[in-house]
């Protein structure tokens, strides 16, 4: 399996599929996966112009003229092959080839962050989903039941056996339904149509419980530096860095050595000499010193300029350390409080359930009157969205920690 573009293998889920099938689809992560093989391919000639040498094939061939005439002819014309290599120059292809690796890594970074919050809209959007389609089933049970009473108590009405005001009340009842279904059924619209956005056109075998995607002993990460966001601004920091330092090393003497070998053929236009005359082969190494007087200025401000952005990228990551330090704090708290409730609310629907049901018997058997029935009916219904809000508010919680530690698309893979 390799994540990073989004190829996946047969033990991959359903929802696992419909998420790598939308990965493939969605602009943002193609442009930063696009984005990280760029920063890879610039790596590679970064590390080309620091260990490769340079081979050159060169030819001018025209027409030359000088007064008074020196004897060389109007021909101009050569062909030379040129083997050249920069061993030194004062530690820019070094400093270029180390932000470079660090440019990779952190594109990289940028590309697994953007699947994650991918990953993270797929997962808030099939939760919404999910919680729809049941909350829809429960409003279309509740108007069932209602819908029976009601028509039970119309002819009760009309037979003389119910007065207006019960008759009245089962009627708002009714209605109070119907606005309850349609917004249930617009809920569930708008949620299928969220996940047609983000790309999952196709929901068949896809509607798996909720409860069974609770991880209970799911750890919030604790070590913010372990952070991919954190990990890209000490990247940012230290490629800051290495540019401050090159910028102050351009205040003073800069050095180069270079070694140059070449083979060539010139002046053969026009030229009946054998070319064993007009070949010659050179070489060259060459150290060479330059060192800035005076420039206006500008060196000496571009090496403060770059120390700034150097302080800015240190207080950005510092800054960063101290809000994701409070937010795992206050997300590890949140699950502790939500996962209780869940506990709670399970224990609530369960009552409600029963309760339910002993009414419901009361009610066949005569011992108490439809609004009874309604009322525990609209106990339990109440119970159970409470229950399903909390697993709700769980699952996000979940999938924020693992985006966190960058583990949410790989897990969501997997079901």
């Amino acid at each position: 399996m390799a994540l990073g573009f989004v190829t996946i293998s047969s033990w991959a889920g359903p929802l696992g599929k419909a998420l790598s099938g939308a990965a493939e689809k969605n602009a943002a992560f193609g442009s930063a996966r696009l984005a990280a093989e760029n920063a890879e391919d610039r790596l590679r000639a970064a590390r080309a112009s620091v260990f490769l040498p340079t081979l050159d094939l060169d030819s001018l061939h025209g027409f030359q003229g000088a007064r008074p005439d020196d004897g060389a002819g109007p021909w101009r014309s050569s062909l030379e092959l040129r083997l050249s290599q920069n061993f030194y120059d004062n530690g820019q292809a070094w400093t270029e080839l180390a932000n470079s690796r660090r440019r990779s890594e952190r594109a990289a970074i940028d590309r697994d962050l953007a699947r994650e919050d991918f990953a993270f809209r797929v997962w808030r959007a099939w939760i919404a989903w999910r919680l729809a389609e049941s909350r829809l089933r429960i409003q279309r049970t509740q108007r069932d039941l209602v819908d029976r009473q009601f028509r039970q108590l119309q002819d009760q009405y009309r037979q003389g056996f119910k007065t207006r005001r019960d008759f009245l009340r089962i009627d708002a009842e009714l209605k109070r339904s119907d606005l309850d279904l349609r917004a249930s059924e617009d809920a569930l619209a708008l949620a299928r149509a969220e996940l047609g956005v983000l790309g999952l056109d196709e929901l068949e075998g896809l509607a798996l419980p909720l409860e069974g995607m609770i991880e209970r002993d799911l750890v919030v990460p604790s070590d913010v530096a372990t952070l991919p966001e954190l990990r890209r601004l000490a990247l940012d920091e230290e490629i800051a860095r290495a540019a401050a330092s090159q910028a102050k090393r351009s205040l003073w003497p800069r050095l180069s050595l270079e070694g140059t070998t070449a083979y060539g053929l010139y002046g053969y236009l026009g030229n009946a000499a054998p070319i064993a005359d007009l070949d010659r082969w050179t070489w060259s190494l060459g150290l060479g010193a330059r060192w800035t007087l005076f420039d206006g200025g500008r060196l000496a401000s571009g090496a403060d300029i770059a120390a700034r952005e150097w302080e800015r990228g240190r207080l950005a990551r510092v800054e960063a350390e101290r809000l994701h330090a409070a937010r795992l704090e206050t997300l590890a708290r949140d699950q502790a409080r939500v996962r209780a409730a869940i506990g709670v609310r399970e224990q609530i629907r369960r009552i409600e359930t029963e309760g339910f049901a002993v009414v419901q018997a009361d009610y066949v058997e005569g011992k108490v009157d439809y609004l009874n029935l309604v009322q525990a009916l609209g106990a339990r219904i109440a119970a159970e969205t409470a229950f399903e809000e909390a697993v709700k508010n769980y699952l996000e919680l979940q999938g924020e920690a693992r985006r966190y530690g960058g583990g949410l698309y790989a897990w969501m893979l997997e079901k």
